[in-house]
């Protein structure tokens, strides 16, 4: 029989009540703890579910720890998370929601009976953590069915690294292909134990899978799940490596950073400061307001915030920075071929030396953003923002012949990247050849435009409108923003 426990909670003192409920083989301490410290008073109550079947402990259970002399449980406890709004009764199993489909569960963690790093997995939202800061983090929503009812939570997938079957490597694969089968159909799901055997020819026994995996290896993993990774090495141009990071997360494609100390954590968003800094004069800029990247990281703790730079004052309880992060990799679609690397150099390249009629906005400071996105997203935006445009621009976004994934580079000056306006938009084409110095479509402000009339010839024609405002709105992309929230 199916047990259900629930679990008022008032206080993070609440959470210790869960003891009881929790074995030990599962980790009832050290979840407990960690759920204390990260959860906010938005999670009013704890479900615990026992015993659960998760197919990703199947899928490493019955090929590895059935085998071992030491008995393991072949099954797992669940546990839900949901605000005040939820009610259950004990004596009928009726879970009671509120009419509206969304906003009263918060997410579950599932726990395995492995006694050390037993999270197999979770999915958390990032409203219920604890969090003093603006939060900006790729997210997908994840079905969860739990007595009779289909439930949806918003958050990307986290696990802590079972340290035998699979390490930080498979575990951060595993949680960016999750991410994509939960997000885009077009991607199968695969359990844990699938992709630490993709990487690793001949299986996983012995101390094989515990050793970790290379670059290439994971590499490897990613393009046998039908996706298209890419590399970056970090350089001598720090500030480059960290746009070019911004740019995969801002296009809502998550970043494997491989750290120094041989340590896999997976990027998916940012903190922000509440006050951007203006660039300096003579830079190229946008990602300055940056305070931290949020990252999975198996070792700790869900949406930990990683530094950006090293300062005398950097307290991350690793002491790990972007600074520390040697190369990291990006999962990519098949028909993505342009690389961040041209893009940055081509954004560069024109805020420095721009067109006649295009202000040069390097001169006192420029911040410049680019990230991919869809041709159906760019025209959306569009629309959305008609009021803005004079006809021949819309007629620049709706009429151009684009392909699926476009690249678009915004460019703001000083006085307007607080404000989140951009002085001109740039769209080129992410399907060109890597050697393409300038595969634009067209670039244009809110007064003039230069459109690829012949793209052969790569021939510009100037074009000029009578502006309907100063300044355009900048385009979302797929971060999105949590604001703080403390217990």
């Amino acid at each position: 029989m199916i047990s259900y426990d629930w679990m008022a909670i008032n206080g993070p003192a609440d959470f210790e009540k869960l003891t009881n409920l929790i074995p030990k083989a599962h980790g009832g301490g050290h979840v407990i703890s960690l759920l204390r410290r990260i959860l906010n008073a938005s999670v009013a109550a704890v479900l615990v579910e026992y015993p659960y079947v998760d197919k990703d402990y199947r899928s490493t259970y019955y090929v590895y720890y059935a085998k071992k002399a030491r008995p393991f449980d072949s099954s797992c406890v669940r546990l839900h998370l949901f605000t005040k709004s939820a009610s259950f009764d004990a004596k009928t199993a009726l879970l009671t929601l509120p009419s509206i489909s969304t906003g009263h569960y918060l997410g579950c963690v599932v726990l395995r009976p492995t006694y050390m790093q037993t999270i197999v997995k979770a999915v958390i939202d990032p409203d219920a953590l604890h969090k003093t800061e603006t939060m900006q983090v790729i997210v997908a929503p994840h079905k969860v069915h739990l007595l009779g009812h289909t439930l949806s939570v918003r958050g990307f997938p986290f696990a802590e690294q079972a340290s035998d079957v699979a390490v930080c490597a498979q575990t951060a694969c595993w949680g960016v292909l999750r991410h994509y089968s939960e997000r885009w159909s077009i991607y199968r799901e695969f359990t844990l134990f699938e992709v630490s055997s993709m990487g690793l020819s001949g299986g996983v026994g012995g101390l094989r899978a515990a050793r970790g995996l290379s670059a290439k290896e994971m590499e490897t993993i990613l393009l046998a799940a039908g996706t298209y990774p890419t590399i970056v090495a970090r350089g001598e141009d720090a500030d480059q490596y960290v746009r070019e990071l911004m740019g995969w997360l801002e296009s809502g494609f998550p970043v494997i950073a491989m750290l120094d100390r041989s340590h896999a954590v997976t990027v998916i968003g940012v903190t922000k400061n509440i006050v951007s800094p203006v660039p300096a004069k003579q830079s190229l800029s946008s990602w300055g307001e940056i305070s931290g990247l949020v990252v999975m990281d198996d070792g700790t703790a869900p949406y930990r915030v990683m530094p950006v730079w090293r300062t005398d004052s950097t307290t991350d309880e690793v002491q790990d920075t972007f600074e520390d992060v040697s190369h990291f990799i990006v999962a990519l679609p098949e028909k993505l071929t342009y690389p961040s690397l041209s893009v940055d150099r081509m954004a560069t390249k024109f805020s420095s030396a721009p067109p006649a009629g295009f202000l040069n906005l390097y001169r006192q400071g420029c911040a410049v953003r680019y990230f991919v996105t869809t041709a159906a997203a760019l025209r959306r935006h569009a629309l959305a923002n008609v009021s803005s445009y004079s006809q021949e621009i819309l007629d620049m976004y709706m009429r151009t012949e684009l392909p699926q994934f476009v690249w678009v580079i915004e460019f703001s000056s000083a006085d307007h990247v607080t404000k989140n306006q951009v002085i001109y938009r740039l769209v080129a084409d992410a399907t060109a050849s890597p050697m393409e110095a300038f595969p634009a479509f067209f670039v244009h402000s809110i007064a003039n435009a230069l459109v690829i009339d012949d793209i052969p010839g790569k021939r510009l024609k100037r074009k000029n409108f009578s502006p309907v405002g100063d300044v355009m709105s900048r385009m979302n992309g797929d971060l999105v923003p949590f604001g703080p929230h403390v217990f």
